[in-house]
């Protein structure tokens, strides 16, 4: 297929598999010419808007977006990759290791060469010479830094919020740098993170083709001589379509792009694709990866059913009939528990980002706020019960201290799905001498009836007025949940 290569700024090339925005730099408004944090996403998909990029590219089809002006992204280049400095660069990789990448060159041309060998080191003088002099290329993380303020924001801006996150706010998503030679090479392969590849140095020819899988849960490296995972790759991708991997065939339908310095990328998962380095090049490719649906509602799902004591216990059996009886019972309760759950169990307005990580029942100005963007109203009429999946833990029970000073209470909300069953939110609290017996008897109420419910009716929401409020925080933090009935 012909390659897509320079052409006049300004004007929409529709392909199969890729399609191609040209871009003049001076069409940009002036608040989207420099890429920065708060712009990020905006800023790179110029001129589409989020909400078109959305609907016609994101999670379907490759766009190449030709600008070809580095200097848009001079802050992030002096601010968080050291000015392209390899050295420093290795130096304060977020990777434990620099991989060095000695792809098979006795082939005369591309559809010859063979397996990528690769090896990690801690030696930054060899990777670079092994860059320098030896042909190879190099891939590590970015620094932590990037990732954690850019790439943690890219991912908020196109949608994923805190399904984005682990429960200690990192970003499940990764930014990796590739510093390639003229020559190299990656053979035909699919990620299962959606990928902006976003090119500084230097130019590649992509070869992009879709391969029918959608939202893959891995994978597909057969480039890799060490992959060691094919097996595992295939038996997951074969759960959507049979998959029959021929690159003949795929060289045959896909689009070659051109992607030169100052363009930016962006590749769904699970699309096939091919990397031929035609100059010395250094590009930067976000991963963006997080929670999917299965995981949000299975997780949730687990929490419960490790509260009832019977499914908590170890698997013993005594025959096949035995073991047959037990676990159609667990499958019977594991469809009542699923009555229980909804969205606003599941994740409750302060899941979301930005979140609140204290309250303080001193400070009436916080509370005001948090009552004013609470969006479940809350009135004399409602019902309330305890979310089966948060807890609120008494800095008294706790012989270890180990809240922080002045803290009275923390509440934990849907810990089953995460290491070591760490909340995936928690949130502390500082009572005030009109709140602390209120919260201290709800949390024992918690845990010896955790099915109580009780009325607002009770209230007297004239005299109570401080009490009101505090429930009003812990529906908005999920620890109590509104009754639709």
């Amino acid at each position: 297929m012909q390659t897509r290569s320079r052409k006049p700024k300004g004007g929409f090339e529709e392909n199969d598999h890729c399609d191609i925005i040209y871009v003049d730099i001076d069409q940009i408004p002036e608040d989207l010419k420099e890429v920065t944090r708060e712009n990020f996403l905006s800023a790179i998909i110029h001129p589409l808007t989020i909400e078109e990029f959305r609907e016609k590219y994101y999670r379907q089809k490759a766009l190449l977006i030709k600008c070809g002006e580095v200097s848009r992204y001079s802050e992030i280049i002096q601010e968080q990759l050291h000015d392209l400095d390899l050295y420093d660069l290795c130096e304060n990789t977020a990777s434990e290791q620099v991989h060095i990448w000695y792809p098979d060159r006795k082939g005369s041309n591309r559809k010859e060469q063979k397996e990528t060998d690769s090896f990690g080191t801690n030696d930054i003088s060899l990777a670079l010479t092994s860059l320098e002099k030896g042909g190879a290329s190099l891939y590590f993380g970015a620094p932590v830094e990037f990732r954690e303020k850019y790439v943690k924001k890219l991912a908020c801006q196109l949608g994923m919020d805190y399904t984005a996150y682990f429960p200690d706010f990192t970003s499940m998503s990764e930014c990796e740098i590739f510093i390639a030679r003229e020559g190299g090479y990656t053979d035909y392969h699919s990620d299962f993170q959606e990928n902006f590849s976003i090119q500084l140095q230097g130019s590649k020819l992509w070869r992009i083709c879709k391969s029918g899988m959608t939202s893959p849960l891995v994978g597909f490296t057969p480039h890799y001589a060490n992959s060691g995972n094919l097996e595992h790759q295939l038996k997951m991708i074969n759960m959507e379509i049979p998959l029959e991997f021929d690159k003949s065939e795929i060289d045959s339908y896909q689009d070659t792009i051109r992607i030169d310095a100052g363009d930016i990328l962006y590749h769904p998962a699970g699309i096939w694709h091919s990397v031929e380095c035609i100059e010395d090049s250094f590009t930067i490719n976000i991963s963006l990866k997080n929670l999917n649906k299965a995981d949000i509602i299975a997780h949730s799902l687990k929490h419960l059913l490790n509260q009832d004591p019977e499914l908590r216990e170890n698997m013993t059996f005594s025959s096949r009939e035995d073991f047959n009886t037990q676990i159609q019972s667990g499958i019977e309760k594991a469809f009542e528990y699923l009555k229980d759950l909804t969205p606003e169990v599941i994740a409750p307005q302060n899941q979301f980002i930005p979140r609140y990580l204290q309250y303080d029942f001193r400070n009436q100005e916080q509370l005001d706020l948090i009552c004013k963007k609470l969006t479940t109203p809350v009135t004399k009429k409602n019902k309330l019960y305890f979310n089966p999946l948060s807890m609120m833990v008494r800095r008294t029970s706790i012989p270890q201290e180990e809240m922080d000073e002045g803290v009275d209470f923390k509440i934990h909300h849907n810990y089953a799905g995460n290491p070591d069953y760490e909340s995936s939110m928690t949130v502390e609290i500082i009572a005030d001498e009109d709140s602390y017996d209120f919260l201290e008897n709800l949390a024992d109420l918690r845990i010896r009836e955790p099915d109580y419910q009780f009325n607002m009716e009770e209230i007297n929401w004239r005299k109570d007025k401080k009490l009101v409020q505090v429930i009003k925080i812990l529906v908005y933090q999920g620890f109590l949940v509104v009754d639709e009935v």
